[in-house]
């Protein structure tokens, strides 16, 4: 067997084995999605920060933070068992469809880190992703690429 058809078949299998965990992942961030829950509980009811109220009174700062609070609530409170399983249904129906595993949209949706992360516990030529990078950036110029040094001058003024 060739090196490529070897290394699309570890990796078709290695998909495979990830495809509940995949669904138990996608059926997770959507019941997040719609909700703050994935975020925390605001501290201010201001919009930028460093802007104050213009009523800075106990009443007034209350009323905010309780109003801040059941927006809160309301969203952690979508997030149910139900709503995931419904999600976890729909997942698990399309990571299971022959159509799914011949078009290699596992490629789409898969966490590409979970995949190479299978196929390199699988076999043990598949680089891990740590080494992977500490050697990459140590090869990498970005002198050499005008989008790189681009995005570090714009990061270099944050």
């Amino acid at each position: 067997m060739k090196q490529v058809e070897l290394s699309n078949y570890v990796q078709d299998k290695k998909a495979r084995t990830l495809t509940d965990y995949e669904a138990v992942r996608w059926a997770l961030a959507d019941v997040a999605k719609p909700s703050v829950a994935r975020s925390h509980l605001k501290t201010t009811w201001k919009k930028n920060s460093g802007e104050l109220p213009a009523d800075l009174g106990l009443q007034h700062c209350e009323a905010e933070a309780k109003k801040l609070i059941q927006t809160f609530r309301e969203a952690v409170d979508q997030v149910t068992q139900d709503r995931f399983e419904e999600s976890l249904g729909i997942y698990h129906a399309k990571f299971s469809q022959d159509e799914f595993w011949q078009q290699k949209q596992y490629m789409i949706w898969f966490h590409g880190k979970d995949l190479q992360k299978a196929m390199q516990q699988q076999e043990s030529q598949y680089i891990s992703l740590k080494n992977f990078f500490a050697w990459a950036i140590e090869q990498l110029d970005i002198t050499q690429y005008p989008d790189l040094m681009e995005l570090q001058t714009k990061i270099e003024n944050l």
